[in-house]
């Protein structure tokens, strides 16, 4: 006979998620042992097997998870309005505030995606691809003639991922400035810097 569910069970295994994480921020998957997420989320080893099938499962739907949420974030940002720059700002305010709620879990995709099993990384990296696309076609839509040529494409694109995807290594939402607030700013100086950068400048050697 199959064992039941518990009523709490989905409550459980989002504590031990959420109890993982902090620890894979904090001290990495590798040095994280089952023990130790299973004493931070007050169960016993075998209680977390119970949840999963080993410390790699809980990674793989810490990533899993996460990532998914990012590409439905991005989804809804493309929603938002048929003006690109609109859809810029909307787009990097839903992902700072993704970011900013699940700093642990956003900071163990960056930092501990390597230590997935190879067909498991390969769906967050294709998931990641997808979004990095779609985000492509943003900068695009506000500065068509930026992009025209496709060598500036992927700097452009990384370059504004390298401006927000970090920012869990410093930002506290507790103090100053709220995600809201941050992805004003971070819009606001990408934007102003994207409008008026031309493809023919950047190809001026002189």
């Amino acid at each position: 006979m199959a064992r039941t569910r518990s009523q709490d069970y989905e409550s459980i295994k989002i504590t031990i998620l959420d109890r993982a994480a902090e620890l894979f921020a904090r001290k990495g998957f590798a040095d994280t042992s089952i023990v130790e997420i299973s004493e931070a989320s007050g169960l016993s080893k075998s209680g977390i097997y119970h949840y999963f099938k080993s410390k790699n499962d809980v990674l793989n739907t810490l990533v899993s998870e996460h990532v998914e949420k990012v590409f439905d974030v991005v989804g809804a940002a493309l929603q938002t309005s048929l003006d690109p720059v609109k859809q810029f700002e909307a787009l990097t305010a839903m992902l700072l505030e993704t970011y900013s709620h699940s700093k642990h879990r956003h900071a163990v995709m960056m930092n501990d995606l390597d230590s997935l099993k190879e067909r498991e990384r390969e769906r967050v990296v294709d998931l990641e691809r997808r979004v990095v696309k779609f985000t492509e076609g943003v900068i695009e839509r506000v500065n068509p003639g930026l992009l025209a040529d496709p060598a500036f494409r992927r700097p452009a694109v990384m370059l504004f991922f390298g401006m927000i995807n970090w920012t869990y290594t410093w930002f506290d939402a507790n103090r100053g400035m709220n995600p809201r607030q941050l992805a004003a700013m971070a819009s606001g100086i990408f934007l102003n810097g994207l409008l008026a950068t031309r493809l023919e400048d950047i190809n001026d050697d002189n």
